[in-house]
């Protein structure tokens, strides 16, 4: 880094950390050190603090305490090990939300294997890739992954050494034929002397590759090691303790634990709080996570945004069930609207937090205080954590407040890079700062707002428009129940932005009024050209819009006009 850029680097820093101060909760320290510690030294601390807790709270009903979780990961780990599998081999799963999961994601800590997250939901083309870019030797998997596992093994391009079938209530097995050996979990397992496999591990070793689309493109592998995530984890437990205060850290889940957010609030996270996970199938309806609340009386509920937006019209749910538990409801993903944070606080008592993040930092940048109320911001950065906005074009200038520029970050948790991908790692990771490929601004009190992603940009007639920006404005409407701006080609402008918006039943608004309303809103280059009012947006794995399949909707109805 030259002079010159540090001296305006430090400069922005300074002026911005005053601000953040101002606006910090009381009593929370935003600096602090990480201790020399791997994940299994945490999670053996607990073990024997706190053995009788129940640590896991399963789908089934069943109930595993921490002692128990150990002893299981203890064997599990012990059957590795007789497999061959060594410290710095990958070890992908392909397993639901469920104590199997739990397992063998602790077996791994205590032998220093590197786990692989992958989506159970994979199509085998996915599957092919991350098996073959991680080069794992050892695969776990149950019945969601099992068919398109099969397929991804049978096609011959790509092996794994092992295979472990959790499933172990089903009849069969994947073909042997696609690996050396195939073996149930509980076989692996059994008859194994318990003895805790104590590994020679570094904090700053990788022990997860966490799939990305990253900030310059598909399917990269994100290493992250102990002290990202122990990082991540201390400054969570900080960060909330205005909401959770005295209580138990009781967090229930319906995020595949497979995905970064989930993985960081449940596995790492409870390894700071000692807290317990309350585990749901991955997207339960909302009836069904509402009855777990009530019955297992969590305190913290990590979800997506249109979760909550249905909430918030669900009067119904929402007086015949007790959510007066929770102490925290972090949401993230897109802005929420005023009204559904004003409906959901009044009917749990609950705190929300939006916030900002993304795998490469470990899932979290930013959150908004607990004494701040701001809609549309995400808030201030997490504890040991810095955020500057500067020029896109060569990412050397910080910009003043109330400029669009990209969003960069320095932190404990940055990853040090992508999997055996050095150019995508150079080009993200500069000078200490990872560039989030992310627009944002900051407000002149020091509140974070984001505006989309930079290849997300539609530009018309010259003019950048960021559809986030839209679809604020529209979230507003109170018929509005969710929409998602995308471009499209347009012959005259280059691109003009189309809305897809989904009403709330009954509604008669039009698009002609959805404009009018936009008029005074949003500069008139950035208005919706074209509108789609539709039953449902359609999401990636991950719960978030799926633009692709709205651009090929899009497609499909021209095709459709011109035939």
């Amino acid at each position: 880094m030259t002079d010159s850029k540090l001296l305006a680097f430090d400069g922005s820093l300074k002026n911005l950390r005053e601000k953040w101060t101002a606006l910090q909760d009381p009593g929370v320290c935003y600096d602090f050190p990480i201790p020399d510690l791997t994940l299994d030294d945490c999670f053996r601390r607990w073990v024997e603090l706190q053995p009788s807790r129940i640590y896991v709270y399963d789908q089934d009903g069943s109930e595993y305490t921490y002692e128990l979780t150990n002893t299981m990961a203890c064997q599990l780990a012990g059957g590795l090990k007789s497999l061959g599998a060594a410290k710095g081999d990958r070890v992908i799963l392909y397993l639901k939300n469920g104590i199997d999961f739990v397992v063998a994601v602790h077996a791994c800590f205590k032998l220093g294997l590197i786990i692989v997250n992958a989506n159970p939901l994979d199509a085998p083309k996915e599957m092919i890739y991350k098996i073959n870019d991680s080069g794992a030797k050892i695969g776990f998997y149950d019945d969601s992954s099992r068919e398109a596992l099969d397929v991804a093994l049978s096609s011959g391009q790509c092996e794994l050494d092992y295979l472990i079938d959790c499933d172990n209530r089903c009849e069969s097995r994947l073909h042997a034929g696609v690996v050396n050996e195939v073996f149930w979990q509980a076989q692996l397992i059994q008859h194994r002397p318990f003895g805790d496999p104590i590994t020679a591990l570094s904090p700053d070793e990788t022990i997860v590759l966490q799939y990305t689309g990253g900030t310059t493109g598909i399917g990269k592998g994100c290493r992250v090691t102990h002290r990202n995530y122990l990082a991540k984890a201390m400054g969570a437990a900080e960060f909330y303790k205005p909401a959770i205060g005295d209580s138990e850290w009781r967090i229930v889940l319906s995020i595949p634990l497979s995905h970064a957010y989930g993985f960081t609030q449940v596995i790492t996270g409870h390894l700071v709080t000692g807290g317990s996970m309350i585990l749901l199938k991955c997207k339960p309806s909302l009836e069904d996570m509402l009855a777990a609340i009530q019955k297992y009386r969590p305190t913290v509920w990590p979800v997506v945004p249109v979760i909550l937006n249905t909430l918030a019209d669900r009067t119904d749910l929402i007086e015949k069930y007790d959510l007066s538990s929770l102490k925290s409801i972090v949401c993230g993903a897109s802005p929420l609207y005023p009204s559904t944070i004003e409906a959901v606080e009044a009917a749990t008592g609950a705190k929300i937090t939006e916030g900002y993040g993304l795998t490469e930092v470990v899932s979290t940048v930013t959150g908004v205080p607990f004494g701040i109320h701001k809609p549309g911001s995400v808030g201030i950065p997490f504890p040991n954590i810095d955020v500057l906005v500067v020029d896109k074009e060569t990412g050397e200038h910080p910009l003043p407040l109330g400029d669009h520029g990209e969003m960069i970050v320095r932190s404990i948790q940055n990853t040090p890079g992508y999997w055996n991908k050095p150019e995508e790692t150079a080009a993200t990771i500069r000078d200490g700062w990872l560039y989030t490929g992310d627009i944002g601004y900051f407000d002149d009190r020091g509140l974070l707002y984001v505006g989309g992603r930079i290849k997300d940009l539609i530009i018309v007639s010259g003019f950048n428009v960021y559809p986030m920006e839209i679809d604020e404005e529209i979230q507003a409407l109170p018929d509005v129940v969710e929409v998602c701006t995308i471009g499209v080609s347009d012959k005259k402008r280059g691109e003009v932005p189309k809305s897809y918006i989904v009403l709330k039943q009954g509604s008669t608004l039009t698009f002609d009024e959805i404009r009018d309303y936009l008029q005074d809103k949003l500069v008139r280059y950035k208005i919706p050209h074209q509108c789609e009012f539709v039953d449902e947006i359609p999401k990636t794995k991950n719960n978030k819009p799926d633009k692709a399949k709205l651009r090929a909707m899009h497609d499909a109805r021209l095709e459709q006009g011109s035939s």
